[in-house]
């Protein structure tokens, strides 16, 4: 097992199998009560917005007794002109054992990770890499169908909508295709790829496609700050009329059809916010299941 924690093809079938097993195993003894990080100092690095990814992140490492300093970098020595690699490599000669870093520029928590002796942690990097909501997202798949891993084989899931800026789809392909669960893809031509192939997934043609044959919807949202909308589609009306889901659409073709998205989502334009809140829904189920995937890889990471 390498050091550090930075895309799902580092890891074998068997660390994730391992991975996920032991955050079901601390979801089971939940309140948490371990010591495994005492003495650990770990510090938090997020030059993107988060709530989800960070918040678990904290709370999986509070749980598990880590120290955890969050930079504030606003106020930190990167607004008078240090680099980052410079403030990190301070960071780590005042005791940092870990950095869990999310941040745009694709590249650079390799190029670090080859310069410290601390453990790096992708929280986010660009639309690139989310390794950590890949695993949590299978996990609750696997929670949901039985902790059954060979049953994951007979699955068809497809992801709709932004795949182009989307750094979740881009791992969840990894992993799906560790565990051969069939993917498909579908949304405007204009936020799909052009090589599936890479990946081993195949995109469908219309919506109603999209819930007939699916097990599992993974809901991407439309991520405005990073573009013009418009460039895409004409409207965001018109999105959720073409490619959104609610509880009307799905209730007459799959009314068993499960729906998952990580978070935030954007009402009335990927999902209607009536079905998020449903019995189809797994969106709430994969926000509590963070915190247990996340312990979990720190401690497969620090210990």
């Amino acid at each position: 097992m390498k050091k550090d924690f930075l895309d799902i093809k580092d890891l074998t079938k068997k660390d994730i199998i391992e991975i996920l097993s032991r955050a079901r195993q601390l979801k089971k003894l939940h309140p948490i009560d371990l010591d495994v990080l005492k003495n650990k100092n770990i510090y938090f690095l997020f030059f993107e917005p988060s709530t989800r990814t960070k918040m678990s992140f904290l709370q999986a490492a509070t749980l598990l007794k880590g120290n955890c300093f969050d930079l504030e970098l606003s106020k930190s020595s990167l607004t008078k002109g240090e680099s980052l690699f410079e403030t990190l490599v301070n960071l780590e000669n005042l005791g940092a054992d870990a950095f869990i870093i999310r941040i745009k520029e694709v590249g650079f928590l390799d190029l670090f990770s080859k310069k410290t002796k601390a453990t790096i942690i992708n929280a986010g990097e660009g639309k690139y890499r989310h390794p950590s909501q890949a695993l949590l997202d299978l996990y609750t798949i696997w929670e949901e169908w039985g902790y059954d891993f060979e049953r994951l084989k007979s699955l068809k899931v497809t992801i709709v909508g932004d795949i182009k800026n989307s750094r979740v789809a881009r791992s969840l392909f990894q992993i799906f295709n560790k565990f051969e669960i069939k993917t498909y893809v579908y949304g405007p031509s204009t936020y799909l790829l052009e090589n599936f192939e890479v990946y081993n997934v195949k995109p469908l043609n219309s919506l109603k496609e999209v819930i007939s044959i699916s097990d599992i919807v993974i809901l991407l949202r439309i991520q405005l700050e990073r573009q013009n909308a418009k460039k895409y589609f004409p409207s965001l009306n018109t999105y959720y009329k073409l490619y959104g889901f609610n509880l009307e659409k799905i209730k007459n073709i799959n009314p068993n059809l499960k729906i998952m998205h990580p978070g935030p989502f954007n009402d009335k334009v990927e999902i209607e916010s009536s079905l998020a809140y449903s019995k189809n829904s797994l969106i709430f189920k994969q926000v509590k299941n963070g915190v247990f995937v996340r312990a979990a890889i720190l401690e497969k990471f620090l210990i």
